[in-house]
């Protein structure tokens, strides 16, 4: 599970302030030596939000496929992080390394992953 970095923290500060209009909408997939494979938004039909509102640990889940355009194959995906921005932007979660690493080596290859925040409590 990830925690919520300086930035993250931040990121919430502004948002309460009404300084700017936050997003944490983006999830980077990273391969074996930690570069980035993708980075896609919820407005993609790949991820979406998938907890309930209220809950303490909030999920991002993504599932990309070999065929994908942005999946260059074959690749090894380790990890994930959150970002605020679909370009540059600022993490704002640890980086979460997966439990096994994934190899999508053909079209045919799926990956699911969920990225769970923790949020403290109120």
């Amino acid at each position: 599970m990830a925690e919520i970095i300086e930035d993250g923290y931040e990121s919430i500060r502004e948002f309460i302030d009404g300084r700017e209009a936050n997003s944490w909408d983006y999830i980077e997939l990273r391969d074996d030596d930690g570069y980035p494979v993708t980075r896609i938004g919820v407005s993609d039909e790949r991820v979406e939000w998938t907890h309930n509102e209220g809950d303490q640990v909030l999920n991002l889940n993504a599932v990309v496929e070999g065929d994908d355009e942005d999946i260059n194959t074959p690749v090894t995906v380790e990890s994930s992080v959150l970002f605020n921005e679909d370009v540059d932007g600022a993490e704002v979660t640890d980086v979460e390394d997966f439990d096994e690493s994934a190899t999508i080596s053909s079209d045919d290859d799926r990956l699911e992953v969920d990225h769970e925040v923790e949020v403290p409590e109120q």
